[in-house]
């Protein structure tokens, strides 16, 4: 039985064409990136951390 390569080379996408695991770790590192600049404005300051 023949198969389309279409078919074959199918991966569902949620947001933005990404997958389930792109899109979870896209806001994880988000999420990581916010707490670090937040942890990080008293001590190195808002020129430095920006």
């Amino acid at each position: 039985m023949k198969i389309n390569k279409e078919i074959r080379n199918y991966t569902e996408s949620i947001f933005f064409g990404l997958s389930i695991r792109q899109f979870i770790y896209s806001i994880l590192a988000c999420a990581v990136a916010v707490l670090i600049y937040f942890s990080s404005i008293n001590t190195f300051g808002m020129e430095i951390t920006s």
